[in-house]
Order: structure tokens, then C-alpha cells, then sequence
């Protein structure tokens, strides 16, 4: 990592492995001021073979977790849900929303992908 300019550190890695430094000029150039990325995961319980589903939604440059919710099974619904929700809290329903997210079957869903829509949400 190194320091900008005001002494804070710029070069911050997501999961991707590509740095802010990447990501800050490609969204600029698309004019993009909300760059979000999803995440699945599985929670494991006290009882064997029994697991939970993390859904989470996260700003990329300032690494906030945008949303997130915990359910019994893994569904496009769910995950439809917690973008509106996560939309509507922040207040960017057709603001040029970027989503960043895998090809999961929640993912790309149809509810997910008409609940995308809807909002304005653009799928990278």
C-alpha cells in the first residue's frame, strides 16, 4: 500500500485483487458514482450439514456494508429484496447504480435481474 497525496492510504484491494486505483478511473469515465458489490457465503450452524446463507451488499471505494441479511435457503428473491432495501437506504434508485456480482443462480435470477431493472441497477 502507499500514501496519497492528503496522507490516506489509496491502493485498498477487494476480493477481486483489483485496487481502488483500478476501479476510480473506469467508474469516473462511465460516470458512475455508486459502484456496489454482492457477495454470497455460506454460515455453518451447530447442527451438521445444516448451513445459513450471508447475503451481502458492499460499496467498493468506501468499503461500507451497503446491506446485509442471513436466510435458510439461498433465492433470487432474497437477494432482490436486499438490493431494494439497500437502494432505497441509500437513496440511489436510478442513480447509475453499478453491481458488481458472480454468476450464482440468486444472482441471475429472473427476480433478481427484473428487480434490477426496475431500480435502474446496471449488471456488470
Amino acid at each position: 500500500m502507499r500514501t496519497g497525496r492528503k496522507g490516506c492510504r489509496v491502493r485498498l484491494l477487494d476480493g477481486s485483487g483489483v485496487s481502488r486505483e483500478v476501479h476510480a478511473p473506469f467508474c469516473e469515465r462511465l460516470r458512475v458514482r455508486f459502484p456496489w458489490s454482492t457477495l454470497l457465503s455460506y454460515l455453518p450452524s451447530h447442527v451438521k450439514g445444516q448451513h445459513y446463507y450471508l447475503y451481502m451488499i458492499l460499496d467498493i471505494f468506501s468499503r461500507k456494508i451497503v446491506g446485509a441479511e442471513v436466510y435458510s435457503q439461498e433465492l433470487g428473491a432474497h437477494g432482490a429484496d436486499l438490493l431494494q432495501r439497500s437502494a432505497w437506504a441509500e437513496k440511489c434508485v436510478n442513480r447509475r447504480l453499478i453491481l458488481h456480482s458472480d454468476n450464482g443462480a440468486p444472482m441471475r435470477s429472473f427476480t433478481m435481474l427484473a428487480k434490477m431493472q426496475d431500480l435502474g441497477v446496471i449488471s456488470s
